[in-house]
């Protein structure tokens, strides 16, 4: 929680949150020698609940509940430390309509802060119950509640990075994703500019305009903005980096076969990547897919440098890496590093037969063809049509079985 005031509001936000909760110790003190020692002492009970509050901030997010609470205990304990008795307001001297219009402007108060959020989570939640079957009629909704004004807005950015990248670029196409993506990119947008800290809204609108439609221009200099910033906001978050990477690596894609500004697109996007793997030792995302752009550029030993690098980090299986690894493996023929990573993705899917496919293949020509067979076995049980797909290594497994028969 001491990290995200810091991320959120920066020095003096943190420096304030700290000294409420100083400010609360210090209050503890002083109740604490106006009574006798012993554990029922006011004081330290006050000291034992901001010392609790405090750790567990370190572990936790703060909640609406327990921050409710640290100002009701700190106003409960400024009452019982002050020397001064307590001295009621006469209601003689105070007009009749004084309380009336205080309580009708408390009344009125509830519709901002309670009842216009309350509503503005409803049209989210009506909007996400039809964000794949009816996007036209989910982004109504969507639109009706960022209409209320409420500080919602930045959770409806959340929110539309969420059904967009999880849900809406697989399961829909033509014109109901465009519809999906003008939407997630206009909310986010907005946020980009209103919320000049926020890292979260940086970070998913740039994955967002990664992950545009196939028909629709990106503004490439809007998205290298949006990463930068991003990159400033949380220099570690690996997302942003490959971001960056994938802009140039969209330049070099729309330029035909032979271009020379291929390769200064690719060496932009190696650059990046090379900063961040030295910001980052750890993780063998970057290192696998800096091998896999030098080897495209024909670089074997800078390729192979970065994968003997990235392979002793791979110790969990990890998706992100393994993709990289496999394509670098594949393409110089280290069948047996290439059957490992291609074996964890199999284990996240057992369903994509074509990756299960490339393991038998992979498996046989890594000298282990008994293996590869009892694959085989298990596709002409679930998907006998892909075998069909590659004859030279079907011809292979089928004269192999039989040598064993």
């Amino acid at each position: 929680m001491f990290l995200d005031y810091f991320a959120q509001y920066g020095i003096f936000g943190l420096a304030l949150y700290l000294a409420l909760i100083g400010a609360f110790a210090a209050s503890a003190l002083r109740l604490h020698q106006r009574f006798l020692p012993g554990l029922m002492n006011p004081g330290l009970l006050f000291s034992l609940l901001i010392f609790t509050y405090a750790v567990q901030n370190f572990f936790v997010f703060d909640t609406p509940h327990s921050l409710w609470l640290l100002y009701a205990l700190f106003a409960s304990l400024i009452a019982l430390s002050a020397e001064d008795l307590a001295r009621p307001i006469s209601l003689k001297r105070v007009p009749p309509f004084v309380p009336a219009s205080v309580s009708s402007v408390i009344l009125l108060a509830l519709i901002p802060t309670v009842a216009l959020p309350f509503y503005a989570n409803i049209l989210l939640t009506k909007g996400y119950l039809l964000h794949v079957t009816d996007v036209k009629a989910a982004n109504a909704y969507f639109e009706r509640g960022l209409a209320l004004g409420t500080f919602a807005d930045l959770e409806y950015g959340y929110q539309a990075y969420s059904m967009y990248t999880d849900h809406q670029v697989v399961q829909l196409s033509g014109k109901d994703r465009i519809a999906a993506y003008d939407y997630a990119l206009s909310v986010l947008t907005s946020n980009f500019r209103k919320y000049p800290y926020d890292a979260r809204t940086a970070t998913y609108l740039g994955h967002v305009l990664d992950t545009a439609p196939p028909d629709v221009a990106v503004d490439d200099a809007f998205d290298e903005l949006v990463l930068v910033r991003a990159v400033e906001l949380s220099p570690l978050r690996s997302q942003a980096w490959y971001m960056m990477a994938n802009v140039s690596l969209r330049h070099a894609d729309r330029l035909p076969q032979g271009d020379s500004m291929k390769e200064r697109y690719f060496r932009e996007a190696i650059m990046i990547l090379e900063v961040y793997a030295q910001k980052e030792p750890t993780l063998p995302v970057p290192r696998y897919t800096l091998a896999a752009l030098y080897y495209k550029l024909g670089n074997a030993t800078m390729a192979k440098k970065w994968a003997d690098e990235a392979y002793p980090l791979y110790t969990t299986p990890d998706m992100a890496a393994a993709g990289p690894a496999v394509k670098y493996y594949l393409a110089t023929g280290d069948w047996s590093h290439a059957a490992r990573f291609l074996e964890d993705m199999v284990a996240e899917n057992p369903e994509n037969y074509d990756t299960l496919y490339d393991l038998a293949k992979v498996t046989y020509l890594a000298g282990d063809p008994a293996a590869a067979l009892r694959i085989v076995e298990k596709l002409r049980k679930e998907n006998p049509e892909i075998l069909e797909t590659d004859q030279n290594f079907l011809n292979a497994i089928t004269a192999y079985e039989r040598s064993k028969k």
